[in-house]
C-alpha cells in the first residue's frame, strides 16, 4: 500500500515535470537585421548602408545583428559573383554573445572589383538564413 503511493507520488511529479517542460519556451538564433554597408564605427554598426558601390570601395561589408544565439553558434557567409554564380571566398566565425552583431568584408583585389551583381549567403550552424544583394558600378 505505501509503495503504491509513492509510486503514483512519482508519477504524479514526473507528468508536473513534462508539463512544465512543454510549458517553457525554448529560445533559438534570430536574425535581427542584415544590411550591405561601406564600413563599420568602432562600436560594430554599419556606416553608409547601400546595395550599390563603385569600383573604388576600398571594402564591402556585410552586416548582422542577432538575438538568442547559443554561445558557440557558428556562423558564415558566402560571398558570391551572380552572373556565374561562382564563390568568390567564405568566411566563418563563432557567436560567443547571446545578441549581437557581426560584420565581414572583402578587401578591393588587387585586380579591381568584378562589375555587376553579387550575393552574400548567411548561414548559422550550416542553416540557409539570409541573402543580401548588391552591385558594383
Amino acid at each position: 500500500m505505501k509503495n503504491e503511493k509513492n509510486i503514483r507520488l512519482l508519477l504524479l511529479g514526473i507528468l508536473l515535470l513534462l508539463v512544465l517542460i512543454s510549458g517553457c519556451k525554448t529560445t533559438t538564433f534570430t536574425l535581427r537585421d542584415a544590411v550591405m554597408a561601406k564600413g563599420m564605427d568602432e562600436e560594430g554598426y554599419p556606416i553608409d548602408i547601400t546595395t550599390v558601390f563603385s569600383t573604388t570601395e576600398p571594402k564591402i561589408f556585410a552586416w548582422f545583428s542577432y538575438a538568442y544565439a547559443p554561445s558557440g553558434t557558428r556562423v558564415k557567409t558566402v560571398w558570391i559573383y551572380e552572373p556565374s554564380g561562382e564563390t568568390i571566398t567564405t568566411f566563418e566565425d563563432t557567436l560567443e554573445e547571446v545578441d549581437g552583431k557581426i560584420g565581414f568584408y572583402l578587401t578591393k583585389p588587387e585586380k579591381g572589383w568584378v562589375v555587376g551583381g553579387h550575393r552574400v549567403d548567411f548561414y548559422v550552424e550550416e542553416e540557409f538564413v539570409k541573402s543580401l544583394s548588391f552591385s558594383i558600378e
